[in-house]
Formats: C-alpha cells, structure tokens, sequence
C-alpha cells in the first residue's frame, strides 16, 4: 500500500521549514505534485519549502553548445562503465542525468516548479541560489542543481 504525507505523522501547520535535495526527479510526477502539496499542507503559515533539483536546462544547454567544460567535475567512464573508452562524448553525460540507471522519473526547471508551487497557492514562490550551511557543499551539486524557495 502507498502511503501519502496525508497519512504520515506530520500533522497540518506543524513544520516550519521543509527541504528536500534531488529527490522530486525520482518520483513519478504525480507523486512529486502530492507531495509538494502534502509540504504545503504540513507548513506554518509562513513556512517555507526549499528544494533542489537538477538542473537540466544547463545541461542541455552545454550539450547544444558542445560546451565540455560544463562537465568537466563529472567522470563519466566512472558513472557508465560500459561506454567504450575513447568513444565518450557529452552524450554520456545527456544520458547520464537524465535517466541515471532508470531511476529519474520526472525532469523538472526552474519555470515548471515555480508554476507549481504558485498553483498550490505558496504566497511567494522564488527561484533561489545555493546557501552556504543549508544545501550540500560539493562543487558538483552547486554547478548542477538549481534552486526555488516557496513561503505558505
């Protein structure tokens, strides 16, 4: 059986924060929209819900650049094995991000959640940057993730 945030512990109004990092993607979409409205659901009036997701659009956006020095952090024989040594191209790192071993689900950009979150009616729904002390540190995850701060 599925369980939903409706059925979890949280109860309404009792979070203050909620942050979620890289996971929205590994969720079927409709699931991901249930759960960002059972967050909003479980904030405070004022609340807010910070995610992080990767960022796609600058991916694509290297790979029809032929930008490689946008992937340089990521080794991309380490991730996928089975590409041919000295065959790899930016390609790899296209198919890489978006299914990661089947486990992404759903891509989402900086438009997509902000639409989202304004219709399950967050007063104030931002696009944000990487914060120091609140999201992870590696230079990897801060080139490649993006950002959106929503306030109930």
């Amino acid at each position: 059986m599925t369980q939903t945030l409706r059925d979890s512990t949280l109860e309404d109004g009792s979070c203050d924060y909620v942050y979620s990092s890289h996971f929205f993607e590994h969720l079927e979409y409709r699931h991901g929209l249930q759960l960002m409205r059972g967050y909003n659901r479980a904030l405070r009036p004022g609340g807010v819900f910070r995610v992080s997701l990767p960022n796609f659009k600058g991916l694509f956006d290297a790979y029809l650049r032929g930008d490689e020095v946008y992937v340089d952090l990521i080794d991309i024989l380490a991730l996928l094995p089975e590409v041919e040594p000295g065959t790899e191209m930016l390609v790899e790192h296209i198919n890489y991000g978006v299914y990661q071993y089947g486990e992404h689900k759903c891509i989402y950009d900086e438009d997509k959640v902000i639409l989202l979150l304004q219709k399950i009616v967050y007063s104030s729904v931002t696009l944000s940057s990487y914060q120091e002390g609140m999201d992870l540190g590696e230079e990897a995850r801060r080139r490649y993730s993006f950002y959106v701060e929503a306030v109930k």
